[in-house]
């Protein structure tokens, strides 16, 4: 499990498994660091993360 925090728009997902998932709740995203505090945060622009999910749909 990884996480992505995009650096332009500062939304975060969530990549577990090849599942990608937009975490759009601050309070769950606590809970994630939380309960993961080890897990990497990468940051990527935006278009970025597009192409990453596009690619692997």
């Amino acid at each position: 499990m990884h996480f992505i925090q995009t650096v332009d728009t500062k939304r975060i997902y969530m990549i577990n498994a090849g599942m990608y998932s937009w975490i759009t709740d601050t309070g769950m995203w606590t809970n994630y660091q939380n309960a993961f505090p080890k897990a990497p945060v990468i940051p990527l622009y935006q278009a970025q993360m597009e192409k990453l999910y596009r690619k692997n749909v």
